[in-house]
């Protein structure tokens, strides 16, 4: 019997969220290493991916803003059907899943985020 390791993590591309502070001195003000490109609006990401033991699940990506609309429900309609092959084989080589609810919070996941 194997765990399965789920999680998502965001990302932004064109910039980072909040204000942005640039220290330079007088003469340094259009010099390009002081400056920050501006986005008027910023393009977020959302990866979710899973593993079972050695054997890594696809990565599923979101736009950002389809994301923060997802519910239980949908959910369950965009992920698992995508998921359902992996899991189908890999359970079929393996045996019973085991999927926590909950992730613990030592989740191996998170080193492969970074």
């Amino acid at each position: 019997m194997q765990v399965m390791c789920t999680n998502e993590v965001s990302f932004n591309i064109g910039g980072a969220r909040g204000q942005i502070w640039v220290t330079r001195n007088t003469e340094e003000e259009y010099d390009e290493a002081c400056l920050v490109p501006k986005f008027k609006k910023l393009k977020g990401l959302v990866i979710w991916g899973c593993f079972i033991g050695a054997q890594l699940g696809l990565l599923v990506f979101w736009d950002y803003s389809t994301w923060a609309r997802i519910t239980t429900t949908s959910y369950s309609t965009h992920i698992l059907p995508i998921l359902y092959d992996f899991w189908m084989w890999y359970g079929m080589q393996q045996g019973k899943i085991i999927w926590p609810v909950n992730s613990p919070d030592l989740n191996l996941i998170e080193e492969l985020w970074h």
